[in-house]
Formats: structure tokens, C-alpha cells, sequence
């Protein structure tokens, strides 16, 4: 099975953040699926682009995951901070599980309550 890249999306992402880095993986050849933080395949940026997602949350498996991905952007950052994180608490995705991931912009801020 193919190792995955995952970006995650949540209501308020930031459109050029996400879209940009979602381009050059897929025209690298590299497995890259859209993955919705919600129950919803449509996620809107903070800027009203709507993006449809590859995949729920409930839909990643930790076995063939690459790296995670995570774009900033107001609320897009406090949205994904509410929620079960992927990268932190999410079974399927856990840091524990050596994954590297990306944070773009203020999506950084999720990385420091674990990084010690």
C-alpha cells in the first residue's frame, strides 16, 4: 500500500496555504488526499472558497500515512485546535506514529502543547 499524504482542512483554512501545497504534492506524483476534519466533504477557507475533501477524518489510516500536512488561517487554526487533532489525539494519526508533519503559517501553534 502506498505511503499517503494528508492535508487537513477545517472550516476557515487558508485557501492559498492549502491549495498551493495540495498542487505541487499531486504534480510531484505524490499520493495526496484532502482530508475533512468534519462529517461534511465540502470545507470552506476563510476567504468563502469552498474545497470538496478526499476523505473524512474517520477514513485515514495510520498504516499508510506519509506526512500530515496542516495549512494555517483564521478560524481555520482555532477550528482544527477544538477538534479531535489529528495530529495529537486522533488514533489514526498520532504523532506517536513518527509521521512527519507540516504546519504552514499559525497552524504552528498546534504543534506546541506536544512537541516536548
Amino acid at each position: 500500500m502506498p505511503k499517503n499524504i494528508y492535508v487537513f482542512l477545517a472550516e476557515g483554512f487558508e485557501e492559498t496555504e492549502a491549495v498551493a501545497t495540495i498542487d505541487l504534492l499531486r504534480r510531484a506524483g505524490l499520493p495526496t488526499h484532502i482530508v475533512t476534519i468534519d462529517d461534511e466533504p465540502h470545507v470552506t477557507g476563510a476567504h468563502g472558497i469552498a474545497i470538496q475533501a478526499d476523505l473524512s477524518i474517520r477514513e485515514v489510516y495510520r498504516a499508510d500515512v506519509r506526512a500530515l500536512v496542516l495549512p494555517g488561517g483564521l478560524p481555520g487554526v482555532t477550528n482544527l485546535d477544538a477538534s479531535p487533532r489529528p495530529t495529537r489525539t486522533h488514533p489514526r494519526c498520532s504523532h506517536r506514529r513518527q509521521a512527519p508533519s507540516c504546519h504552514l503559517c499559525c497552524s504552528l501553534y498546534l504543534w506546541s502543547p506536544w512537541a516536548t
